[in-house]
């Protein structure tokens, strides 16, 4: 995933809550096949500013360890947040092998970018009912 912001004060992110982040049956397949060729990462940073925060998501094993990849050298590094919070699954590792720019939010950080408070989702989405 590519995110960025030109200015820290513009109000977007991706963000990745409840979900799960696997490869298409072919990409699957070529991952099993070769799984040193057919890497995945969870994101890089393509401005300024980026933010890519994954919230209780479950990653597949086509994650690489360091989960994150750096656009081009040192670009963006010190402006980002790529984060995440309770991955599980076998592509969400010991948070000491992700690159060393990456972020584990606290529940407290992560609550302001879950979809009720970032996207005010209580407002637009519908509700479920038991």
């Amino acid at each position: 995933m590519v995110q960025g912001r030109i200015d820290p004060g513009q109000k977007t992110a991706l963000i990745f809550q409840n979900c799960s982040v696997f490869g298409t049956p072919e990409y699957e397949q070529a991952f099993q096949q070769s799984p040193s060729t057919n890497l995945a990462y969870l994101g890089r940073p393509w401005k300024l500013y980026s933010r890519t925060i994954f919230l209780y998501t479950y990653l597949s094993p086509i994650i690489q360890p360091i989960g994150w990849l750096p656009w081009s050298g040192l670009f963006a590094l010190d402006t980002l947040l790529d984060a995440e919070l309770d991955s599980y699954g076998p592509g969400a590792v010991n948070p000491s092998q992700r690159i060393y720019w990456s972020s584990q939010l606290s529940p407290q950080q992560a609550e302001y970018f879950s979809a009720q408070n970032f996207l005010q989702a209580d407002s637009w989405l519908p509700q479920t009912v038991p």
